[in-house]
């Protein structure tokens, strides 16, 4: 998927742009996302499983926390900030995810959680060493 289609889809009214500094954690493991994070600028650090072994790279034009929202899911890992000068993201409520499902096709809908449920179990599998 190309998150930056995502993203220039939006209008300016629809997020809120914030800076994090080096080290800050944007989203937390275990909370109930209020936001969609999309990185504009620098990079971050998702960190999964218990001791955050797990670690994927985040940069301009990723996406964290729409899948966990598109399931209702608490967030699977933390999102930290690995840029020395911080990083810019736009700050998405997930109030304006559940309002563009709600017009999309039922069937469309279910496609979209299937594959997010997809996204959360290959995360899983790769965070607890092959088991999901």
């Amino acid at each position: 998927m190309n998150n930056r289609i995502f993203f220039s889809a939006l209008q300016e009214s629809d997020y809120e742009r914030r800076h994090f500094d080096a080290g800050a954690i944007i989203m937390e493991a275990g909370e109930r996302p209020d936001y969609i994070c999309y990185i504009l600028e620098g990079e971050a650090e998702l960190r999964l499983g218990a001791q955050g072994q797990t670690r994927f790279k985040k940069s301009a034009g990723s996406l964290y926390g729409e899948t966990e929202a598109v399931l209702g899911m608490l967030l699977e890992g933390n999102l930290i900030v690995t840029s020395p000068d911080g990083l810019a993201a736009a700050m998405i409520p997930v109030a304006i995810l559940r309002k563009a499902m709600g017009r999309t096709p039922p069937l469309t809908r279910e496609l979209l959680r299937i594959q997010a449920a997809r996204i959360i179990t290959n995360a899983k599998i790769a965070s607890y060493g092959g088991k999901a």
